[in-house]
């Protein structure tokens, strides 16, 4: 089992100097109740058993590897579970079952079910949509999203699916509903797949773009959006535009303009379009008016900074009007000084970047995202200047990707250091070019793709190279430490002696150690922090790492550059015990794991 050890003191001589005095809370910061500490225990405990963060982090324990053990069941899942009123407590894991959906459908009685999903949601928006027809036969079922719109004619084959919905939905849904409450079960709508009564599919083309500068606001009364306000720490998503004229290989976003060159039906607006600023304003202050707690608004446009006139007219009213922080997405190659003002002087907090990956050859034979390294690094730069965060995506395991290849990514983590950084297992969407790339390389594993139900847990392409799976499989568990060694960060030495165990273990032995990864990096944050040591961090979620920048630009006592590595070495071995800090190889005595 493990060793929690126990704190019976601090130790003066190692706390840096002018830390405001902190006193241990008495009550949960969530719910309120006293906190508790029993007898023997390592722990502080909330004594109220319905707090909702006690009851969430009992479900994540039992759901996770060292108990249920229950794959793609983690955190994120868990949190969206309970918001929706799923799951209560941790019985609930063992009756989600179709008792809940049968319950709710015959209290609501509906006249049309939705469902939206994407591809690695859709066993389950199958098994649903099954049991759905078999309870209901008389309720018509109609499935949307993006896996319905890449694959129409697979989904509408479902014996269970009367309706498929290809692309937007605004226009097609009111008409349906309209049909239906005049009795018809109709056929021909444009966007609308359907089948008659004798199983023949109808195949109607779509509807130009939506015009977003028509549609009513949005009802945020149908849900209790307080509670997702709340089960979400005050972040709350927006949406200010939709489109991308980019063709990245991985997303669905060049396959659907695709499929409006070939079928829409008349014209209407481009691919990339705006909401009005002045409709985002009333939402936004509709929101702030009649909802508690939001602390961020996260803009979750594909790319928020294209359209400079409309990004300045934006941040010029929202300036006059909040103060609460935001978050936009950004393309290296459409980010500036102009931008990065109006960001910051508007109370942008943060610009999140699609890096992808440090090898121009993936980018640009795999990924089709044509940016040098060089403009990467100056985007960084850029928003770091202007005192604006910065996030960046990254994927491993492309198709074709090579050792030395993801080695590029990493070291481009190092030299360009945002804020935080998300890694994830490339998933080759359905419909995407990026599937047909991994077709055309025999790459498929159509097994995995149809278990996982995320895109971080493990690859789902079948890699010939053992050296290569291995690779990917220890960067998806310790990835920041690669680039904290690979870094010119304080601490990099320490995480150097780190990797190069990782990177020295076999199969067998990284199966022994690969679940220690994430409370060993825990144990590592403490001991960075306490030295004042820069570097990147697993934080909030294990695919996040965020960076630990310095307080100080001094040097504790015995860390100066002089003495770097045996600082490092001692560090070790108060951390990981005796031995640690001497470099031995695994297996041998003192070896950190």
């Amino acid at each position: 089992g493990d060793v929690i050890p126990e704190v019976v003191g601090p130790v003066l001589a190692e706390r840096p100097a002018g830390l405001p005095e902190w006193t241990f809370p008495t009550r949960c910061p969530v719910c309120a109740e006293p906190l508790q500490r029993l007898e023997g225990e390592a722990a502080t405990y909330c004594v109220n058993l319905a707090c909702p963060a006690r009851r969430a982090t009992a479900i994540e324990h039992f759901a996770s590897r060292g108990a249920l053990d229950i794959e793609g069941f983690g955190e994120q899942t868990v949190r969206l579970f309970l918001e929706l009123g799923i799951l209560g407590d941790i019985a609930d894991i063992f009756t989600l079952d179709f008792d809940r959906i049968r319950e709710d459908v015959t209290e609501y009685a509906p006249g049309l079910i939705g469902i939206s999903t994407m591809t690695n949601q859709y066993q389950f928006a199958t098994q649903i949509s099954q049991f759905l027809k078999e309870e209901f036969p008389e309720i018509p079922i109609i499935c949307g999203g993006v896996h319905a719109s890449m694959v129409p004619e697979e989904t509408i084959a479902e014996p269970f699916f009367d309706y498929v919905c290809m692309g937007e939905g605004e226009g097609a849904i009111l008409d349906l509903v309209e049909a239906l409450e005049r009795g018809e079960r109709p056929h021909g709508i444009l966007n609308l797949l359907s089948k008659r009564e004798d199983g023949t599919v109808v195949k109607p083309g779509l509807r130009p773009y939506q015009d977003l500068t028509v549609l009513p606001n949005k009802d945020y009364g149908l849900y209790d959006f307080q509670q997702m306000i709340d089960a979400k720490n005050g972040w709350v998503g927006l949406m200010s535009s939709r489109g991308c004229p980019y063709r990245c290989t991985y997303c669905f976003n060049h396959t659907i303009v695709d499929m409006y060159r070939d079928k829409a039906v008349g014209k209407g607006p481009k691919y990339l379009r705006h909401h009005p600023v002045e409709r985002m304003m009333e939402e936004i202050e509709f929101l702030l008016t009649n909802y508690t707690g939001i602390e961020m608004f996260i803009f979750d446009d594909d790319l928020f900074t294209l359209n400079r006139d409309y990004l300045m007219a934006f941040c010029t009213a929202y300036k006059k009007q909040f103060k609460i922080p935001f978050v936009v997405n950004a393309h290296i190659k459409v980010f500036d000084a102009v931008e990065a003002r109006y960001l910051k002087e508007a109370g942008c907090g943060m610009v999140k970047f699609g890096l992808e990956s440090g090898s121009e050859r993936v980018r640009k034979e795999i990924m089709y995202r044509y940016m040098k390294n060089a403009e990467i690094e100056r985007a960084f730069r850029l928003a770091e200047e202007y005192d604006l965060d910065t996030s960046a995506f990254v994927m491993i395991g492309m198709p074709t990707e090579t050792i030395a290849e993801i080695w590029e990514t990493i070291d481009l983590l190092a030299t360009s250091k945002p804020t935080r950084f998300r890694w994830s297992i490339f998933f080759p969407y359905v419909g995407t070019k990026a599937y047909e790339i991994s077709a055309r390389e025999g790459l498929l594993d159509h097994d995995t793709m149809n278990r996982l139900t995320d895109f971080v847990s493990k690859s789902s392409l079948t890699f010939d190279d053992a050296e290569f799976n291995l690779f990917l499989e220890k960067l998806q568990r310790a990835l920041p430490w690669y680039v904290n060694a690979r870094s010119d960060f304080d601490s990099a030495p320490i995480y150097k002696q780190l990797v190069d165990e990782i990177q020295a273990m076999t199969a067998e032995e990284w199966d022994q150690v690969k679940d220690d990864i994430i409370p060993m990096d825990k144990r590592l944050q403490k001991l960075m922090g306490a030295r004042d040591r820069e570097g990147y961090e697993v934080k909030f979620n294990d695919f996040m790492a965020v960076r630990r920048k310095r307080k100080t630009r001094a040097y504790k006592e015995g860390m100066d550059s002089e003495g770097a590595t045996q600082g490092s070495a001692e560090a070790m071995e108060r951390t990981f015990g005796a031995g640690a800090g001497e470099g031995a190889n695994v297996g041998e005595s003192g070896g950190v794991f």
